[in-house]
Order: structure tokens, then sequence, then C-alpha cells
């Protein structure tokens, strides 16, 4: 085990002193590798924590008194139920759904440009008029303000 930790750490201090590109490649792969265990390992936790149910809905059965009726045990691994045909199906209505939505868009921009247009070609026209109001002529004069001195520094 000694010799084991020795060769890590030998290979660590190796990729320390190595020259950016090399840092650079091992960094690229080792993240990639974490990725893909920490990928796997969520999937093995979702098909223990999450069995399938092999596509068949359990009912709850009446006990009857001679003899107590039990429930198929669900079926583990039926095509059809694992956890990528889950998410298959998912992404395909996933997709469906975003196909619609783009038609959607793609009509209401449609529209939005038709009335665009309508709006461009549509000219205003305004009529300014003179307001006849009363002059009011002044007869006082305003007292003249006197300038305030600069503070000297």
């Amino acid at each position: 085990m000694r010799g084991f930790l020795h060769k890590i750490q030998r290979f660590v201090a190796g990729l320390q002193n190595a020259n950016l590109a090399t840092r650079r490649r091992w960094l690229i792969g080792l993240s990639g590798i974490s990725m893909i265990l920490v990928v796997a390992l969520w999937i093995i936790y979702l098909n223990i924590a999450f069995p399938s149910s092999g596509g068949v809905a359990e009912t709850a059965m009446p006990v009857q008194e001679t003899a107590k009726a039990q429930a198929p045990e669900p079926a583990v691994n039926t095509p059809g139920t694992s956890f990528f045909d889950t998410l298959w199906r998912g992404l395909h209505v996933l997709r469906n759904e975003a196909k619609s939505g783009l038609h959607t868009i793609e009509t209401s921009a449609v529209e939005l440009w038709d009335t665009g247009i309508g709006a461009f070609s549509k000219t205003n026209s305004y009529k300014l008029e003179k307001q006849n109001t009363p002059q009011v002529e002044s007869t006082t004069t305003p007292d003249p303000v006197p300038p305030t001195p600069l503070p000297q520094p």
C-alpha cells in the first residue's frame, strides 16, 4: 500500500512540474472520467432506489380469510422499463413539445411581421391649429439679484 501511495505522490509531483499543455490534458481527461463515474453512480442509485414495476400496476388485493393472496412480485428487468428507456421516452416528449413550441413561435412571428409591415405602411396626419389664449401683460419687473462673491482661498 505504501508503494502505491508513493507512486501516486511521484506522479502528482511530476504533473505539477510538467508544462501547461500536459497539465491541461490530464485535467480534461481526469475531469471527464470523474463526470462519467458520478453519472454512473447516480444511475445505479436511481435503479436501486426506484425499481421498475414491470409496466404492471399493482392493485391492492383483498385478504381472504382462508388464505392470504399476495400481489405478484414486480419484474425488475423487463424491457421498456429501465432508466434509459424512461429517459429516452422523456427526450421524445421534450422533442415533440419543442417542435410544437417552435411552430407556435413561428406562427406568432409571422403574424407579428405582417402586423408590423402594416404599421409601417400606415400614415398618420396631424393638423396643428393655433389656440386663442389671452396674453397676460406684466406690469411689474423682477428685482435684480446682486451677484454673490466667490469665497477666497
